[in-house]
């Protein structure tokens, strides 16, 4: 009996140790409260971030300082912000269905892409594709998965058939292009992973209700349950660092800092990786 409580013990004391031993540590927390009407935001490789409230456009460096702010009421609510470059931000509009490219400063870039002109029913959620001037859309009312141009005029490259059989997403609310692959997150917490040619190569369901989801240059990430994860090739995923705060509402990724919305702002923590 004691030297089976013993081995117990040490296998138990084991599996502890290995759930703590995380890749990365976060520290030197920055808290920046921008209020609870952030429609959408991003980070840029600079660690500028860039916040979306309604039509409103911020950007705002690492310590928390103003660099440019923009109101583009034409444009409706900023539904989504996606960095392309620091020179080069793509901001959505779902209630106009339109597409509007900024430089460093706000400014709008050329002419916006009006997406009705391709004879969209509703395009839910619209990714940058790696692939110079594309774009994913997903069409909730078709169940279509399209890849677009993104210069004028605006055309239809590729076009899925309807996937309503195979997959039923009404609500997206995650989709990026990483290496070579298009990840699409729903709200019932299923991840469905396509080929670039918009063919369904793989789906995930093991995911707890609180799951986040994030794009960093080659990776897919997730925090569960406070704790940040890395997916491998894959597709299995290695617990990287434990979250110090709860109630997360997003989160970024960059180079050197792990940015996460809160309903009190925007925390930033550095990140140790350990060797």
């Amino acid at each position: 009996m004691k030297i089976f409580l013993t081995i117990l013990f040490y296998g138990v004391s084991q599996f502890l140790c290995s759930q703590n031993n995380f890749n990365w540590k976060l520290s030197s927390e920055k808290h920046h409260n921008f209020g609870n009407n952030i429609s959408s935001w991003d980070v840029d490789l600079y660690d500028n971030i860039y916040i979306a409230n309604e039509s409103s456009l911020k950007k705002i460096n690492l310590n928390g300082e103003s660099l440019f702010s923009q109101s583009i009421k034409s444009f409706g609510e900023i539904s989504s912000i996606h960095v392309v470059n620091p020179m080069k931000i793509c901001i959505f509009s779902f209630d106009y269905q339109s597409n509007c490219f900024i430089d460093n400063t706000l400014t709008i870039i050329d002419e916006c892409l009006d997406l009705n002109e391709i004879n969209l029913q509703i395009a839910n959620k619209i990714s940058i594709s790696n692939k110079r001037n594309r774009a994913w859309i997903w069409d909730s009312n078709n169940s279509n998965l399209i890849q677009i141009s993104m210069t004028i005029p605006i055309s239809i490259i590729s076009k899925s058939s309807n996937l309503s059989e195979i997959i039923n997403v009404k609500n997206p609310v995650f989709m990026e292009e990483i290496e070579n692959h298009l990840f699409l997150f729903d709200d019932k917490n299923s991840l469905f992973v396509f080929d670039l040619f918009g063919s369904l190569i793989h789906q995930i369901n093991d995911f707890s209700e609180d799951v986040l989801l994030a794009k960093n240059n080659t990776k897919l990430w997730s925090i569960e349950n406070q704790i940040l994860y890395r997916f491998e090739d894959d597709f299995s995923k290695v617990s990287i660092a434990k979250i110090p705060i709860q109630n997360i509402k997003n989160f970024k990724l960059s180079e050197n800092y792990i940015y996460i919305q809160s309903n009190k702002g925007i925390h930033i923590y550095s990140i140790d990786k350990k060797k």
